[in-house]
């Protein structure tokens, strides 16, 4: 070789190697920022996650302190008292003593805002921050009745109102706990009590990171109390199509969103004792993380890779590049149809083993090419030899016959359905000289096959094909299931007097295809099964009207070599029933 056309080739060898390099460090270093990235987003969505439950805890544990007081107020003395003394004339200092139990109350517990309690024996309303009404009207009276009725155990609602008092004093987003009130000397139910706690009370709980995202809260049946959003978006949030509605149906979390060309994500938790949902929603690119450190680090990283490459190249360059030309130019000779080509160079370093590793492999290739010639024109013989023989003459002369007789009967429809059944069948017998066909295909073949031999054969038999799903990517040799739907077509039902009904199934029986093609035709003397059964075992079978068995046999035994099977059974004015098994690993 020439010094520039070898400076030149090895400048590409160089240039090859360093091409792959370069590429095998970019995945690599793609891979590692993926990951960073999927971890950096996970940490994120779990920091969201933790900042949920976190709001959600607190705001429960202010409902539950309000239950705590409320349960508290119905059960102490200054209520007992007045459930006492009702049928006399009102004590108002038993009044004021409750109206300023409650306003203390209310006082100390942060959350709540206010309490109304209604006494249904006297019907009063006593109130923290507006002191107490006596004798409510009608109206009033049949409201706070009803409640007290339909109230049986603690529960939240934003629908209370007092329907007389204002509200210029009382914030009116409010959710309020009502609670039943009991005698403790009677155990009736006597009266009805609200405790109400201000939606911003609890959204001081919430986290608030931006207009961009923040949380929310929603009570009952789409009752959602906007925070810190605008009406606009909100409206993503109502009615039966919108947000919340479908993460109430068991939408995946998080759920996303687009408003305004942005994508959103939704983060809910519902408390199932007060019946509240908090809902965390932020912007998806709050979960990008910062990539620029990292798309520094790489760029380093593959430039500090590529010039120690450079050096090593160039150390290595003397003591490689002589065997490498050596080794090439053989492969050129190889690549112009020399396989018999040999290097005579004789190294004791690593090369020296590459040549006699060349020198070895050079001679089986000679060897394997001129094997896989022979191979190849015993398999084109033999391909064609099948091919022939799955065209059967009779065969297509019956289905001509067939499509002329319809068509003087001017039956186009199944004139058309014979030739698409006679065009799917060969498509799926002849396979394109695949010798393996895959299960689905299979089952089209025999079911255009049942369809024209139907015709043929009206009113003498019907056939039933049923393959699990499972099974149906599943291949095996091509016209392994036919030929025995025609013995049972041809030996089964063409003898006998009535409908013959024929049963083709597929299976997956432990790690083995189990297949079965039944018949109630006339069935086989034992005389004749016995010589069936040997002829299927010796593999001798020539000229006999039961050679589809034996070649069957004797292709599962070359294919599979032993690890495949076909068995035949029969009573003879009964039933024949043929199974063929083969082990699923054998099958792509």
């Amino acid at each position: 070789m020439k010094g520039k056309k070898k400076a030149s080739y090895m400048k590409a060898v160089y240039l090859q190697f360093l091409t792959v390099l370069m590429i095998a460090a970019v995945c690599i270093n793609v891979l590692l920022i993926g990951y960073y990235t999927y971890r950096e987003k996970k940490l994120i969505r779990d920091e969201k996650e933790n900042q949920l439950n976190q709001s959600m805890f607190y705001i429960q544990r202010i409902m539950e302190e309000a239950d705590t007081v409320a349960a508290g107020i119905w059960s102490g003395t200054e209520v007992q008292g007045l459930l006492k003394s009702y049928k006399t004339k009102p004590d108002y200092l038993l009044y004021r003593d409750c109206v300023d139990y409650l306003s203390n109350t209310v006082f100390n517990v942060n959350a709540v805002a206010w309490v109304d309690l209604y006494l249904s024996d006297s019907n009063n309303l006593i109130t923290s921050n507006d002191g107490v009404f006596y004798g409510l009207e009608k109206e009033d009276q049949e409201y706070y009745v009803t409640l007290m009725e339909e109230t049986d155990g603690p529960y939240w609602s934003t629908d209370y109102t007092d329907h007389f008092l204002s509200y210029f004093h009382r914030n009116k987003q409010v959710v309020t706990l009502m609670r039943p009130v009991y005698s403790t000397l009677t155990g009736k139910k006597k009266g009805i009590l609200c405790a109400g706690i201000p939606v911003n009370e609890l959204y001081n709980y919430l986290e608030h990171e931006g207009e961009n995202q923040g949380m929310m809260i929603a009570f009952g049946e789409g009752n959602m109390l906007p925070f810190h959003m605008d009406q606009e978006h909100f409206a993503l949030w109502e009615g039966e199509g919108g947000i919340e509605k479908q993460m109430e149906e068991g939408a995946r979390q998080p759920y996303r969103y687009l408003f305004n060309g942005k994508r959103y994500s939704v983060l809910g938790k519902k408390d199932g004792k007060t019946g509240m949902t908090v809902y965390y929603y932020y912007e998806d690119r709050y979960l990008l993380p910062n990539l620029f450190p990292v798309a520094v680090c790489t760029i380093a990283v593959i430039l500090l890779f590529a010039a120690v490459y450079r050096i090593i190249i160039r150390i290595s360059d003397k003591k490689m590049s002589q065997p490498v030309v050596v080794l090439m130019d053989a492969m050129k000779e190889m690549e112009k149809g020399t396989f018999g080509v040999r290097i005579s160079e004789e190294r004791n370093d690593v090369f020296g083993e590459i040549f006699q590793g060349f020198n070895h492999m050079s001679g089986n290739l000679q060897r394997l090419v001129r094997e896989v010639l022979e191979e190849r024109l015993r398999k084109e013989d033999f391909k064609y030899r099948l091919l022939q023989s799955q065209i059967n003459p009779h065969f297509l002369y019956n289905i001509f016959n067939n499509m002329i007789w319809m068509s003087e009967q001017k039956d186009y429809d199944g004139l058309e359905s014979m030739v698409c059944a006679t065009a799917g069948y060969y498509k799926t017998a002849l396979n394109y000289g695949n010798q393996d066909i895959c299960l689905s295909d299979n089952l089209k073949q025999l079911q255009c096959y049942v369809w024209i031999q139907q015709v043929r054969f009206a009113d003498q038999f019907e056939c039933e094909i049923c393959f699990e799903k499972e099974i149906l990517p599943l291949c095996i040799p091509n016209l392994l299931l036919q030929p025995l739907v025609e013995n049972a077509i041809a030996h089964g039902a063409q003898y006998k007097a009535g409908i013959t009904e024929i049963a083709v199934t597929g299976e997956l029986r432990g790690e083995r295809l189990h297949f079965e093609v039944w018949d109630n035709g006339q069935g086989i003397q034992e005389n004749r099964l016995n010589e069936i059964r040997e002829a299927m075992k010796s593999g001798n079978g020539d000229g006999k009207d039961y050679f589809a068995l034996v070649n069957i046999a004797r292709r599962l035994e070359i294919r599979y070599h032993g690890r495949a099977s076909i068995s035949i059974d029969s009573v003879y004015g009964e039933w024949t029933k043929v199974v063929l098994e083969i082990q699923e690993s054998e099958n792509v």
